[in-house]
Parts: structure tokens; C-alpha cells; sequence
């Protein structure tokens, strides 16, 4: 008999009950200077990507003065969500990488929809066909009507890095780190003892409230498996069920007590597994691929040969329920604030323009690849050499046409779930034993409730 089924369906609601303060003020500078806050990129040459871009538009474009705030991404996110909240207007034009966040500014009104600004009619003129579906995440605004809140400038695509030769070392293949369940976690089992001389674990995960990206995404990639399904699916109804999470919450305990996951998985705070898997601490860690662009320019023998050491396998696993993989992607964004003078809109929409025009958005790619971002927005560079031919970027263009967006890009009270970092929190009722799986899976399906009346008034 198949297990009970409790699934919470909601659609986009028409109405919202949040109260909110709109800004009010009109400008966060003089009113000819266009206050561009971005996320501080994790590499030199994404800085360089973005410096060379900017200052390419200040040469094209001498009478739009730009002031340029570079800023860490969840100290950005937070200090826009202050001064919103407070009525004031952070930035004029803003890219960040927190989009799970800036979600909930559509919603309160505090940015502007880019497609009301012409910017879609612009694209496809210029490119009909070419700017990829998926980068066009329509997202709620005030009372629940989607439109173009956030622009996406590339995609976050999570893959499972692996350590193709230890994996053979143990009579198992690197694509079994993707194959079915079963087969993945007895992978996983195959490499504790093998991996104990090199103090090492079989996966590096991250769950539990350290973080509030992707302590809180594993947590519903584990729940994805064992249900078959992705919890909000694409369009927009949300489906959990809760012995699928239960059986995540126990899946995930039992992995930690058997030493198959790193033992600072709840408690880090300053929790990195891209250095634990560069330092070889671990046989397998999900993750963009800042990893891989940090491995290409350190450890060249670990992809030379290509696959020698590293390879790039779909995540998560295919469910043992039926078969399928519940990959998903998340964007990085630009947004423009809502309540400045529409000159400055205008001289934001310039930038953006200028951004995605063919040649300026392919210079700024190829350095910028690999930097919170893994593919681009372009359907033709997809469909080009190295996505074509790179066995890595081949890994990323597979995964990109099987992945809808995440949760947190599709409902507003999801990002806030991720926020306040809900999924990590009923797991660690389960890791603390002060909970069974079964009530922590109660507990969290209860806050799913609870945030989609609060956020998005359903």
C-alpha cells in the first residue's frame, strides 16, 4: 500500500495581507547619479568581468554618472531589506544574488516590473527567441500579480562534484554519484571505510540553520527524493508529502550518526564545503561551480585529463519512488526600486540594455563563468562550444534543460521559508532527538502553512 499522501496545494493568490511600508523617499542620491548596489564577485576575475563591463558603459555612455556599491551578498540583501522596511530607497539599480530575498521586495511593491519598462519587448527585437525561457521567471508582485520583478543575468546550476577516482577505487562508477537512490547511497556506504585512513567523508552536506542558502536547499533536495516530486512545482502549487519528509529527516540523521557525512554539518558556523572538498576532506559535496572554476586554476591534475580526479554529476539522485530527478535552478537578478523618478529608470534601463546587448553580455561571461553563476541566459551560447563539448559545461547544459526554477523563485513565501531558515530548523528537532521525523515533518509542513497565509495571504 502506497504511504498516505498529506499535500498542501495553494495557488498564486490574488490578494495579499502584508502590510508593508512603501518608500517614499525618491532617490538614495543626487538625482543624476545612478546608485548601482552589486554583490561583491568571489573571484578576481569576476571583478574584473565586472569592472570591465561598467566602465565599457561609462565610456558609451558619459551622460549616465553611475555611483558603485560593491557589497558581500547577504550583507547586501539585509541592508536593502533595513532601509526598505524603514520607507527609505536603498539603490536605483541592483544585482544580487539573494534572489530568494528580492522575491519578497515584488511583493511589497518596492521594485519595479521590467517588463512594464519595455525591457522584454527590447530583448526579443533585438533576439527573437534567443533569451532563454527559464531566465524569464515571472514572480508575484502586490496582490499576487506576476510580472518581471527580477531580471536574471545567469543561473545557479548545483551539481554533485565527485571524486571520480576514489569512486572507482571502490568498484562503483562516477555516474552512479546520479543514478538511482539505492545505488547512491550504497556508493556512499562503499566509501566510509575506504575513506576513514584519508579522514575523510563520503559527502560534505550542509543542513541546519548555519545557513540560510543551503543548510536549507539540501534539506529540500532530501524531501524531492523521497517524494518524487519537487515541492513547488512549476505552476506554483505546492505538494509535500509528509512521510517523504520524514523519511529525508531520518535519511539525513542516520547519514550523520554513521560518519557518512561530515560531523560539522549542523554545528559550523563558518561552514564552507567547497574548502573541505578542496582540502579532500570528501568524496562528493553539491555545489555550483565555484568549486570547479577554484580547482581548474589550483589543482589543474585533478581535470587533466579531463575527469582524472573530478567529474560533475546531476543532482540530486534519481527517487526510489519513481525514477525521476527533481533537479532544480535557482538566478541571480537585477532590480530596479520602484519609487525613484523615472529618469532614473530609464537611466537603469539604459545599463541593462547596454548589458545584454550580444557582445557585451558574451565578453562579460567568458570571465565571469563559474562566479555565483554557472550558465548563461543566452539559448546560442548554450548551444555552443564549451556547453557543447567541455565535459564539465556539457554537465551544466544537461542539468539546465531538466531543472525548473527552485521553490524560493516561484513562491515569495518560500523564500521566506529559506530566510528563517524553517527546513534546517525541523531537521534539527530530529539531529537533537527532541522530536520524532515524523512530528518535525508536521512541524515543518504546519510553518509551510503558516508562511503561505502570512506572505502571500492564502
Amino acid at each position: 500500500m502506497n504511504p498516505p499522501v498529506v499535500t498542501v496545494t495553494t495557488a498564486v493568490p490574488t490578494t495579499s495581507v502584508v502590510t508593508t511600508t512603501v518608500p517614499t523617499t525618491t532617490s538614495p542620491a543626487a538625482p543624476e547619479e545612478l546608485v548601482f548596489w552589486r554583490t561583491t564577485p568571489l573571484t578576481p576575475a569576476g571583478e574584473e568581468a565586472w569592472t570591465t563591463v561598467i566602465e565599457d558603459f561609462k565610456k558609451a555612455n558619459p551622460d549616465v554618472p553611475m555611483k558603485i556599491e560593491s557589497i558581500a551578498e547577504f550583507p547586501l540583501a539585509d541592508k536593502a531589506n533595513s532601509m526598505f522596511a524603514l520607507g527609505q530607497v536603498p539603490f536605483d539599480l541592483a544585482w544580487t544574488t539573494i534572489t530568494f530575498q528580492a522575491i519578497t521586495w515584488g511583493v511589497r511593491g518596492y521594485i519595479e516590473d521590467l517588463g512594464q519598462l519595455g525591457f522584454f519587448d527590447w530583448v526579443n527585437s533585438n533576439y527573437p527567441g534567443d533569451f532563454l525561457e527559464a531566465a524569464r521567471m515571472k514572480t508575484p508582485g502586490p496582490g499576487g500579480a506576476k510580472g518581471d520583478f527580477l531580471l536574471t543575468s545567469g543561473f545557479v546550476v548545483g551539481l554533485n562534484h565527485v571524486r571520480s577516482d576514489w569512486i572507482k577505487d571502490v568498484g562503483y562508477k562516477p555516474e552512479d554519484a546520479a543514478g538511482p537512490f539505492d545505488k547512491f547511497e550504497g556508493l556512499l556506504y562503499a566509501l566510509k571505510d575506504y575513506l576513514k585512513p584519508k579522514g575523510a567523508n563520503p559527502l560534505i552536506f550542509q543542513v541546519g540553520t548555519s545557513s540560510p542558502g543551503d543548510g536549507q536547499s539540501q534539506v529540500h533536495n532530501m524531501i524531492s527524493i523521497f517524494q518524487g516530486d519537487w515541492l513547488v512545482r512549476t505552476d506554483a502549487s505546492v505538494h509535500i508529502e509528509k512521510d517523504a519528509v520524514a523519511k529525508a529527516f531520518e535519511t539525513v540523521y542516520k547519514w550523520w550518526k554513521d560518519g557518512i557525512v561530515n560531523k560539522g554539518m549542523v554545528t559550523a558556523t563558518d561552514f564552507d564545503n567547497n574548502q573541505l572538498f578542496q582540502a579532500e576532506k570528501g568524496a562528493m559535496t553539491p555545489n555550483p561551480l565555484s568549486i570547479w572554476k577554484w580547482i581548474v586554476a589550483n589543482k589543474p591534475d585533478w581535470v587533466n585529463p579531463p575527469g582524472n580526479k573530478l567529474l560533475l554529476e546531476p543532482w540530486p539522485p534519481l527517487s526510489p519512488v519513481n525514477g525521476k530527478r527533481c533537479a532544480v535552478v535557482s538566478n541571480r537578478a537585477f532590480v530596479i526600486s520602484k519609487n525613484i523618478p523615472e529618469k532614473k529608470k530609464q537611466m537603469a534601463l539604459k545599463f541593462l540594455k547596454f548589458f545584454y546587448t550580444k557582445e557585451n553580455y558574451e565578453k562579460w561571461w567568458n570571465k565571469v563563468a563559474g562566479d555565483y553563476m554557472d550558465a548563461p541566459v543566452y539559448k546560442h551560447m548554450i548551444e555552443s562550444p564549451p556547453y557543447t563539448t567541455d565535459i564539465y559545461m556539457k554537465a551544466v547544459a544537461d542539468q539546465l534543460k531538466v531543472a525548473i526554477p527552485g521553490p524560493n523563485n516561484i513562491r515569495p513565501s518560500f523564500g521566506a521559508i529559506m530566510t528563517d531558515m524553517i527546513p534546517g530548523q525541523a531537521y534539527l528537532r530530529v539531529h537533537t532527538e527532541a522530536a520524532t521525523p515524523t512530528e518535525a515533518a508536521e512541524w515543518y509542513i504546519s510553518k509551510v502553512n503558516e508562511y503561505i497565509k502570512k506572505y502571500e495571504g492564502a
